[in-house]
């Protein structure tokens, strides 16, 4: 059969035909796949704040990821580091940023409290490393001096010049404590299996240094342990030293026996600790030219600012933290909150952090600090504390507006049949004082509007942990919350209250037999959910038809020894007659230490809990307070809480 030519080119034709549309495809799918990978690149600053963090430390994490964010994760460093920081797109706080420049702020008042002399110096005898502690030779071998060399020369000849640098290793104390031998708690119980521990650390004193290498606390080791234990129990378990801040002072002390007092740095070499290492990877990512090299200096932050508050009240700040509060009447005099500096810096993938503590004053040297004398004459009282702790809480005040407010509950009126009575709740005048202070503050009280709540704490009560708890009469006694309420006039005026936080106190102090319990053990076990004045006043104010328009809070005759010194301290210096003071008094904003010493007394810090705990429904406030006579009574002054919105 002889071929159809005309069928052969056809069939020529259809072949061409499907050949072209083949490479048509093959060229169109790879121009696809350059351009997803152009566009992978070209979005991979838009990653979640997880691959930042990872891609900061210069070591992206891509096992188990598809290849497409594989491709993203790797790009990431490189577009990050070419590009100026001023060009980047903002990289988002790590989870609880704001919390730790809160707790930081707290920390800096602690260490300034401590270094002016107004806290309890912890002294902890060398003697109780004997308890349950061995010291041991964990560095012996000479390349690993010299990683610790590697990482940290640079750093010591910037400190302390090229001629002195790193030390010799003769001079290089490496000390090791682990807690691996039986040992007795606070309580004296004894307990048989160790917590197992550590502090690995290596001590310059020749450099007034001291490096942390790898530390794990028995606070860790035990709550690892017993999963789920309380704080009681688990405080319960721990050894008479068990605080690492603890444990590097006593370290210090046998490395520089002489002078340990001199210490100024702490290096933390070697951060891996998730938390630490979220906020380092957070600054470096957002601050350093290079995120994935960052040598020393590395990024420096003033103690003060907002970033050297967050990496003090990281697990690996805390321990500088409490180092300084517990030991600083062993240490140099400092002002760590103006002088205490940080840096964080990477080398060779490794994150480290030095903490600078500057002495600012000679040794011995303490401000003069003028004393006043309680009313009562049960002695001397020193003002400034009060100041302070007033300083405190306006600084916690400041931080709730800023959304640094702890998590609080709200509570129903329904709370206070938790072993509460309430004895009276009726519509009943203001005393002739009061009366007249509202009225002169344009907002008069009548009695139809004024309410007159007494509760006693008199009952049965469960506790914070749903444990039953009998009633202990010379115990509960006291403990009672009588006031007015005036929404009319967006006042309280306080009559008498007596928490049952102090009579736990009062009680556990009558009986010598037994220990005062802490502050925490009573909030969880000794004292009903609802206790604190703050959340009870709250909760009867919002009962009788109170919200956002509280304004005053007076406290009639005070009574409490501690405020009333304060406030007879402020009247003699200021010259006046105490029963030649009818309101206004003298009155004083949080511009001044008298204003502050009156917020931080007894009577005052239960107004600013409240503007803390409330502020997304207080807002913002200016502080006034006044003290005054009251008219026809010279025992007892009175005060008045002005906040006025603004």
């Amino acid at each position: 059969m002889t071929a159809d030519p005309r069928r052969e080119l056809q069939a020529f034709a259809i072949v061409m035909f499907i050949s072209a549309l083949l490479l048509l495809l093959f060229d169109f799918r790879g121009s696809m796949v350059s351009a997803h990978g152009l566009t992978a690149k070209q979005n991979s600053r838009q990653l979640p704040i997880e691959t930042v963090h990872a891609s900061a430390t210069g070591h992206v994490p891509t096992v188990g990821l598809p290849s497409a964010r594989q491709d993203l994760a790797l790009n990431f460093s490189s577009t990050l580091a070419d590009e100026p920081i001023s060009k980047r797109a903002p990289v988002r706080e790590p989870r609880g940023y704001r919390n730790l420049v809160c707790a930081g702020e707290n920390y800096l008042e602690a260490i300034k409290a401590a270094f002016e002399g107004r806290t309890p110096v912890k002294k902890i005898p060398l003697s109780e490393l004997n308890n349950g502690w061995t010291r041991q030779n964990t560095y012996t071998e000479d390349d690993q001096f010299n990683s610790i060399q590697r990482r940290w020369r640079v750093p010591f000849e910037a400190l302390f010049g090229q001629e002195q640098g790193y030390p010799p290793q003769k001079e290089i104390k490496p000390i090791d404590l682990i807690q691996d031998q039986p040992y007795q708690t606070l309580l004296g119980v004894e307990i048989k299996e160790p917590t197992v521990a550590y502090s690995f650390g290596f001590y310059y004193p020749s450099r007034n240094l001291m490096m942390s290498t790898s530390s794990h606390s028995a606070v860790e080791k035990i709550t690892d342990r017993f999963q789920g234990i309380s704080k009681d129990n688990r405080n319960a378990k721990l050894p008479t030293v068990s605080a690492l801040s603890d444990l590097m002072w006593l370290a210090w002390n046998i490395a520089a026996p002489p002078a340990p007092q001199e210490l100024r740095y702490i290096a933390r070499d070697v951060v891996n600790n998730d938390e630490t290492s979220a906020v380092m990877n957070y600054l470096f990512a957002r601050d350093s030219a290079d995120p994935r090299n960052v040598p020393w200096p590395g990024l420096e932050y003033s103690g003060d600012s907002d970033e050297g508050k967050a990496l003090l009240a990281t697990p690996n700040g805390r321990a500088t933290a409490w180092l300084l509060i517990d030991h600083a009447g062993e240490m140099d005099w400092r002002v760590p909150s103006r002088q205490l500096k940080v840096n964080i810096f990477s080398v060779f993938g490794s994150y480290c952090m030095l903490w600078d503590m500057e002495p600012q004053s000679p040794r011995g040297t303490v401000p003069h600090r003028r004393k006043l004398k309680r009313a009562d004459g049960l002695g001397d009282d020193d003002f400034y504390f009060y100041k302070d702790k007033g300083d405190v809480a306006y600084n916690e005040i400041e931080a709730a507006l800023t959304g640094c407010a702890r998590n609080v509950r709200d509570y129903e009126p329904s709370a206070f049949q938790n072993g509460w009575t309430r004895v009276s709740d009726i519509k009943e005048p203001l005393s002739p004082t009061w009366a007249r202070v509202l009225r002169d503050l344009g907002s008069p009280a009548t009695q139809d509007t004024t309410f007159y709540v007494e509760m006693k704490h008199d009952k049965d009560f469960t506790n914070n942990q749903g444990q039953p708890v009998a009633k202990l009469p010379r115990l509960w006694l006291n403990a009672e919350l009588n006031q007015f309420y005036i929404p009319s006039s967006s006042a309280i005026i306080v009559d008498n209250i007596i928490s049952p936080d102090n009579e736990v106190k009062k009680y556990y102090g009558r009986d010598r037999s037994q220990a005062v319990p802490s502050n925490q053990e009573i909030n969880d076990r000794l004292v009903p959910p609802l206790h604190r004045w703050s959340d009870a006043t709250w909760t009867l104010w919002k009962e009788k038809g109170g919200a956002g328009n509280l304004r005053y809070i007076g406290h009639d005759l005070v009574a409490n020894a501690d405020t009333e010194s304060v406030m007879h301290f402020i009247i003699d210096e200021a010259d006046k007659e105490a029963s030649d003071l009818p309101f206004p008094g003298l009155a004083y904003g949080m511009d001044s230490p008298q204003g502050r010493a009156l917020l931080g007394t007894p009577n005052g810090i239960g107004a600013a809990r409240l503007l803390i705990d409330r502020a997304a429904t207080l807002g913002r406030r200016e502080i006034r307070i006044h003290i005054f006579w009251p008219d026809g009574n010279a025992n007892y002054p009175c005060m008045l809480i002005d906040m006025a919105p603004t």
